[in-house]
């Protein structure tokens, strides 16, 4: 609803050890969250203090500690140097993984990014670059009635309401 506050932070619905998204050294722990319904992406990158930044791209709200900016985006930051090697994962933790990263395609539709057929197929659908939005949405209202079976009732009607959201905004 607009101009109205979340009434809370939400319920964390799934986490995943996610160190492989981040540079050897540090760790990343990636998890999603129903906040009124709607899903909530939330991405934690911790790095020991000897590797501490401000990424150049980043907006810092509060800093306890005076760290210094760096010259590096964020983007450039995660995918520098090796990576650490991800932890072994459940075919459960897949399939629960996917379901909820449909509404990060979502976001890729709405932001007419050229990837979101890539993040489509990633997700176990059709490759189709050339695809409208409306089926590429379509698609991923497909992909969370098939992850009905996962037993998070809640994370898929969250996946479908952000699918809505985003129908709304490109109509």
């Amino acid at each position: 609803m607009p101009g109205r506050l979340p009434s809370g932070s939400g319920t964390l619905t799934a986490a995943f050890d996610a160190r492989h998204n981040g540079p050897r050294g540090t760790r990343a722990v990636s998890g999603q969250h129903l906040v009124d319904g709607l899903p909530l992406w939330v991405d934690w990158h911790i790095h020991p203090v000897s590797q501490a930044g401000w990424a150049a791209d980043s907006a810092v709200i509060f800093d306890r500690r005076g760290f210094d900016r760096l010259p590096a985006t964020f983007s450039a930051l995660l995918s520098t140097g090796e990576s650490e090697p991800p932890t072994l994962k459940q075919p459960i933790d897949h399939q629960i993984a996917r379901l909820v990263m449909v509404p990060i395609a979502g976001k890729r539709i709405a932001r007419r990014s050229p990837e979101t057929a890539r993040m489509i197929e990633f997700l176990g659908g059709p490759y189709a670059p050339d695809a409208s939005w409306q089926h590429h949405l379509a698609t991923l209202r497909r992909l969370l009635d098939g992850f009905a079976a996962l037993g998070l009732p809640d994370s898929v009607a969250a996946g479908h309401a952000y699918l809505d959201l985003v129908a709304e905004t490109l109509d």
